[in-house]
């Protein structure tokens, strides 16, 4: 037992939205402000590609089992400059992480998901020049008793990983919610069973970020489509999302950067980031 430490050292984020809609960019601004970089990406069907015009790059590693995850996680809590890993990503030994991202959270699940079943996961395993026929018709067989495990792994996961003493994002597809007639309802971010209800508690800050298009004035006065990226950290009627960090984050956010979070959080800026919601 002991007390609990009530200020804000460091982010504790679930970022989701749909494909595209700027969660990997987000996470690299990781990368551009001294308070949060260096930053480790494990990448499980993210889209680090997104990457390539920030300078300096993230460090980003594909993860292929929870295997790989467990190998990582165990490098962070240490950083030692001897350790294999650093060997293998060709990361000098005054390399210290400050930062953490998990692209996708989503993905790791399936992992864990087809550990469980008994069945391989094989996205980036499968040999495709092998003669070994693929049968699309596999698919996991999960019995009820199943998937406490999988809600026990994956909250494994996520909370080890929000204890390290550094930054941490976990980044999730987006589930979106229909009524009984196919009507689009909501947004929630992407697990199966009760991992859909359970890994947001963990996190601080749960937000929902998605893509949103308006028509804007040019100087020379023609209209042009803008297209941005929006963050929300309030929850509606429509999709989830919580803030137990700063009130100063307001409601919503434009373009958003780890820098504009954390200036907010620390009372370095007086910009507010509250609009009205759709």
């Amino acid at each position: 037992m002991k007390r609990s430490n009530l200020s804000v050292p460091f982010l504790r984020m679930l970022v989701y939205g749909p494909a595209g809609s700027g969660k990997t960019r987000f996470g690299g601004t990781l990368n551009l402000d001294e308070r949060t970089a260096p930053v480790l990406f494990l990448n499980a069907v993210g889209n680090p590609v997104s990457l390539r015009d920030y300078d300096p790059q993230p460090y980003v590693v594909d993860v292929e089992s929870l295997r790989d995850v467990s190998y990582i996680f165990n490098f962070l809590r240490t950083q030692r400059p001897d350790h294999p890993f650093r060997q293998q990503l060709n990361i000098p030994e005054d390399v210290v992480f400050k930062s953490v991202v998990l692209d996708t959270l989503t993905e790791m699940h399936r992992m864990i998901t087809c550990e469980v079943a008994g069945m391989p996961y094989e996205f980036y395993t499968r040999d495709l020049s092998s003669e070994t026929p693929v049968d699309f018709s596999e698919s996991p067989k999960l019995e009820y008793s199943h998937w406490q495990q999988v809600l026990t792994r994956t909250l494994n996961v996520v909370s080890l990983f929000l204890r390290l003493p550094m930054h941490v994002v976990l980044i999730a597809q987006e589930n979106r919610l229909t009524d009984e007639e196919g009507k689009e309802i909501g947004f929630e971010p992407l697990f199966q069973g009760q991992s859909r209800r359970y890994v947001p508690t963990w996190a601080e800050i749960v937000a929902h970020i998605q893509r949103r298009s308006s028509m804007v004035e040019t100087p020379g006065g023609t209209m042009r489509r803008r297209t941005i990226s929006v963050m929300r950290f309030s929850a509606s009627d429509k999709y989830y999302a919580k803030n137990q960090v700063s009130i100063a984050l307001g409601k919503e956010m434009e373009q958003p950067t780890v820098t504009k979070i954390l200036d907010l959080i620390e009372g370095k800026t007086t910009e507010s980031s509250d609009q009205d919601s759709e």
